[in-house]
Parts: C-alpha cells; sequence; structure tokens
C-alpha cells in the first residue's frame, strides 16, 4: 500500500512541473553594404520603446484577430528591449563602422552626435511566422544643449520565420532589425 501511494505521489507531482524552458536572443546581421567612414558624427541609439505586451521574458505571437499567445516554453535569454538595442547596435557597428557608433550614455566627443530614437509598435511574430517590425525612428542631431531634427521616419518590415518557434522567429527578428540598421545607416 505504501508503494502505491508513493507512486501515485511521484505521478502527481511530475504532472504539476513547468515544461522546459529554451532561451533566445537577437544576433546581429551582416550588412547589405557598409560605409565605415570614421570622419562623419558619432551615432548613438537613445530612447528606445517597446509596448509592454512584447517587452517581457516569454516570446508573443499575435493573432489571429485579436488573439494573443504567449510562450510557456520559448523566451529571451534578457529583457527583449535590451536584446534589441544590442543588436541594433552592433548592426550598425557593422554598417557604419566600430568607432562611429558609440554606446548609449558614452559622452559624445566635441558634444556632437547622431542620435537616433526608436518607438516600436509590433516586434513580433504572427500566427502564420511571419515577423513584423512596425516602428518609427527619429534622427536627432545634438551639438551641445541644441538639438535638431533632421528626420522622422515609419518603417513596417517583414521577414518569414516559417513557422512560430522560438529559433526561427528570434532569426526572422533579427533580420528584420539588420534590415533597420542598413536604412538607419543610409540616413546617417
Amino acid at each position: 500500500m505504501k508503494r502505491l501511494i508513493l507512486a501515485a505521489a511521484l505521478a502527481l507531482a511530475g504532472c504539476g512541473s513547468s515544461p522546459k524552458a529554451d532561451f533566445y536572443t537577437l544576433v546581429p546581421v551582416p550588412p547589405a553594404h557598409a560605409d565605415p567612414a570614421a570622419a562623419r558624427v558619432p551615432l548613438q541609439l537613445g530612447k528606445i520603446t517597446l509596448p509592454e505586451m512584447l517587452d517581457r521574458s516569454e516570446m508573443v505571437t499575435l493573432g489571429p484577430g485579436t488573439a494573443v499567445s504567449v510562450s510557456d516554453r520559448a523566451r529571451w535569454a534578457a529583457p527583449l528591449k535590451d536584446l534589441l538595442r544590442s543588436a541594433l547596435t552592433t548592426d550598425l557597428r557593422d554598417r557604419l563602422g566600430a568607432s562611429r557608433v558609440r554606446d548609449a550614455g558614452v559622452p559624445m566627443p566635441g558634444g556632437r552626435a547622431l542620435i537616433v530614437a526608436l518607438d516600436v509598435q509590433q516586434f513580433a511574430a504572427g500566427s502564420s511566422g511571419d515577423v513584423v517590425l512596425t516602428a518609427d525612428w527619429t534622427l536627432v542631431h545634438a551639438a551641445g544643449n541644441a538639438q535638431r531634427v533632421l528626420g522622422v521616419h515609419r518603417v513596417t518590415l517583414r521577414a518569414s520565420a516559417g513557422s512560430t518557434r522560438g529559433e526561427a522567429v528570434s532569426s526572422a527578428m533579427s533580420r528584420v532589425l539588420g534590415e533597420l540598421a542598413d536604412q538607419i545607416a543610409d540616413a546617417a
């Protein structure tokens, strides 16, 4: 009888465990073209905003309709906003040169810089596996305390992940960030 109770307790304990989590990150993507001109004004990513619904440890899939699916298995290795900033900074360095692109918060030589602010509205896979990045990005020339807006851009970029699996989605998200970096580099 004791063995039967022990076996039943172990079986129930196994049913209550959560699934193994898989962790993903965003990675830099090689540029379509590079223009590492060292003489230009340094560039820095400024403020990045991301909807709270997306800036979480679990991967989010949107749709169909108003449905939102939060994965209990596919997770980000760090906050999505931090992964986005890191991958986009590296993508920009690959396109513009490491000496030109500075980390956020690093003082700029001579107090002059181009600052890119990014306001993300959507950055997730849909139920079909297509990743969509919809964002506004603003390029600002800062010189000392003076700032001048050089351009405001709205982008919608898409990449097929082929599925909603974490590895496929994170790879497609990395590719659209690479496309965004190409556009920012062209404007800077």
